[in-house]
Order: C-alpha cells, then sequence, then structure tokens
C-alpha cells in the first residue's frame, strides 16, 4: 500500500497502533477502484458471451426430415439446457440449398440428408459429420394389402401410388429414391408431391398412395399407417450435419455434444 500511495503521492490510509482507516483521498480511489473492478468483470462475461455467441442467435439449416431425427432434437435440446443464452434460428432449405447457404455465411451449420454433392464429401471430417444412416420404410395404411408383408421391394410398388416430397425442393431423399427405382429398372408411380412430411403422411393415412420416409419419420407412430422395411439395395439414407471453415464456438459445443451422444451410443 505504501508503494501505491508513492506512486500516487498521496496519502490513503491514516495509521495508528490500533487501527488503519481510509483518508477522504483513499475513500475516493477506493470507489474508483470498486467501479474499475466491475466493469472488468463485465467485460470478460462479455467477451466469454462473444465468443459463444451468447449476444447474438446461431443459425442453422435443416433438410425437411432432419428434425425428426431424435440423434438432432436431443443433441439441440442438451445445448439448450448448456447454454440457455443462445438463442438458434432455424431455417428449412434443402441439402443443396443450406449448402450454398453455408458456403455463402448465411448459416452457421446444417443437419442434411445425404447423398451429399461430391465437393462436399471431400471438406473433410472436421465439417462433414455423419450422424446417422437409418433405413428407408415404406409407409402404408393399417387396411393396404401390403400391411401384412414383412418386408416390401420395388417390385410390390410396381403398380402402387407413390407419395412424394416435391421434386421442386431437390430433396436428398428423392435423389435416393430415385437411384434405387433406376437400380431395379423401375420408374416410380408418383401421382401426389407435397413440401411437408406430415402432409405426406396424412394422405398415406387417407389411402391416396404408399411413402418411402427415413424410419426417423415413423416416430410418434399412428394407429392409421404402418411402416415396412424397404427390401431394395441402398435402401437407407444418411443424415449429416455440415460445418463451415470458420466454426463458431457455439457450434463447435453443439458438435462435442453430438459426439458424445454417437461415442454412448455406440
Amino acid at each position: 500500500m505504501k508503494l501505491l500511495e508513492r506512486d500516487l503521492e498521496v496519502v490513503l490510509f491514516e495509521r495508528d497502533r490500533r487501527k488503519v482507516t481510509l483518508t477522504p483521498a483513499g475513500a475516493e480511489y477506493l470507489k474508483h477502484a470498486r467501479s474499475i473492478l466491475e466493469s472488468a468483470e463485465i467485460a470478460a462475461h462479455s467477451a466469454r458471451q462473444a465468443g459463444l455467441r451468447e449476444i447474438g442467435p446461431i443459425r442453422l439449416g435443416y433438410s425437411v426430415s432432419a428434425l425428426y431425427s431424435s440423434v438432432v432434437l436431443n443433441a439441440i435440446a442438451e445445448f439448450r439446457r448448456l447454454h440457455p443464452g443462445i438463442t438458434i434460428h432455424f431455417t428449412e432449405p434443402t441439402t443443396r440449398c443450406s449448402i450454398r447457404a453455408l458456403l455463402a455465411g448465411e448459416i452457421d451449420g446444417a443437419f442434411v440428408r445425404g447423398p451429399l454433392p461430391r465437393h462436399v464429401d471431400r471438406w473433410g471430417s472436421d465439417r462433414v459429420i455423419l450422424l446417422a444412416t437409418e433405413p428407408l420404410l415404406v409407409a402404408i395404411p393399417r387396411d393396404h394389402r401390403l400391411a401384412r408383408f414383412s418386408s416390401i421391394s420395388i417390385s410390390d410398388l410396381q403398380d402402387e401410388p407413390l407419395l412424394a416430397i416435391s421434386n421442386r425442393l431437390g430433396t436428398a431423399l428423392n435423389e435416393r429414391l430415385a437411384q434405387i427405382f433406376s437400380d431395379e429398372n423401375r420408374e416410380p408411380k408418383v401421382v401426389m408431391e407435397t413440401q411437408e412430411l406430415s402432409s405426406l403422411l396424412g394422405m398415406v393415412r387417407a389411402g391416396v398412395g404408399v411413402a418411402i420416409v427415413p424410419e426417423a419419420v415413423t416416430e410418434p407412430r399412428s394407429i392409421h399407417v404402418t411402416f415396412k422395411p424397404l427390401d431394395a439395395h441402398g435402401a437407407h439414407i444418411e443424415l449429416y450435419m455440415l460445418l463451415p471453415k470458420r466454426i463458431p464456438t457455439a457450434i463447435s459445443r453443439l458438435r462435442a455434444i453430438l459426439h458424445a451422444q454417437r461415442t454412448r451410443n455406440v
């Protein structure tokens, strides 16, 4: 303290054998010192928040069926529990639109379905994270003739009206289905396209046709619709998380949660 008084060239304390008290100059110095310490604590907290983007939202894209996945939903729930100050904004582009938005810096990450374009496959495992590989299932009304089958082949669907997500959305699911039918030398008989999976399953329930969907979409189960495995080569679809070159800290935390979940499930 004597060194401080020497630097300031002022007496801060009155001292005697029994006690030490502040001088008026010392009291004034203490008031400002406390204010500086409080400001430093606020600055440190703000810096930590900025590092996690807690002072602004993070932006996540997702393809049409990705948010049906328990892997994604559980990770988001855990992230929100650990970081309640971070706002998440979701946008619902297709896989290809998500990739373009990611490259343009319009979103901070995306949950998308495969197959992925070749140039994205070359991004590396730090930016392309395989979260799950799900079987494709055929959604049919419970009173449909195919409901008694244990699995359904492409030939079983030859004369069946097929419902699909709109091709205008350019979904990865449609690309995978087109390849599966092509491998079997078949043409899908698409009679109706919708923009939402909930509408798709509603039309199945109404008996308009059948649909092929990822396994995650089958939850919650319906008493009116049943799901049977599609028996065909390549009858599965991948779920990925895609990340930008420069990964925000908050997105790194979300990636760590997803990694921990996958490790527990192995």
